[in-house]
């Protein structure tokens, strides 16, 4: 639901946080340079959460029709949008059953597969992408995994 959009929103921001190098890149509240051409080296320079949002809303809480998603899966499935991106996310929310709680294990096996094909690559991030997850699981679904 499109209400929704402001919490989801702010959650991501939290885990992104402002700007860092990561393995999208040069990433500033989690819009990763690399993924994100269409942003010229000027606006990048001056890049703002403002921005970030617009970009969101779009590309992202949109692409995925969060607005019609009940919460709070709506925002479950925006920060899956984000981390570990859009594409991928789709195919997870087509396995849960829009089941959060499987949503978010799902997520949790793709990041651990991620880093065992890729420990080099992947392997430093696996342990905040669980912690991510673990958050999200606490906040929304009182702790629990999926049966």
């Amino acid at each position: 639901m499109k209400e929704n959009f402001n919490e989801a929103v702010e959650m991501t921001f939290i885990f992104e946080g402002v700007h860092n190098i990561d393995t999208g890149g040069d990433t500033k509240y989690g819009i990763a340079r690399l993924f994100h051409p269409e942003i010229t080296d000027a606006q990048w320079a001056v890049f703002s959460k403002a921005d970030a949002e617009v970009i969101y809303d779009k590309g992202y809480w949109n692409k995925l029709n969060c607005d019609s998603l009940p919460r709070p899966l709506d925002i479950i499935v925006f920060d899956t949008a984000v981390n570990p991106g859009p594409g991928e996310c789709k195919i997870l929310l087509s396995q849960c059953g829009g089941n959060i709680s499987t949503l978010i294990t799902l997520r949790e096996n793709y990041y651990k597969h991620l880093a065992a094909v890729h420990p080099d690559k992947f392997g430093k991030d696996l342990k905040g992408w669980l912690n991510r997850c673990e958050t999200i699981r606490k906040r929304y679904c009182g702790g629990q995994n999926a049966s």
